[in-house]
């Protein structure tokens, strides 16, 4: 994740985003938001982080 971002979740959601983590799930922007595709590389990429 670049600076650029991690700078935008912090002026976005202040005081929530400090301490946190933010983690790239390097997914491509090539999928409509409710796709079965989409979803299920969210549960294989985002899944395993869930977990911990």
């Amino acid at each position: 994740m670049e600076r650029r971002q991690k700078a935008q979740l912090a002026t976005q959601f202040g005081d929530l985003f400090e301490g946190k983590r933010a983690v790239c799930v390097d997914i491509t922007d090539r999928c409509g938001h409710t796709q079965p595709g989409l979803v299920a590389l969210l549960q294989r990429q985002v899944g395993p982080l869930l977990q911990s």
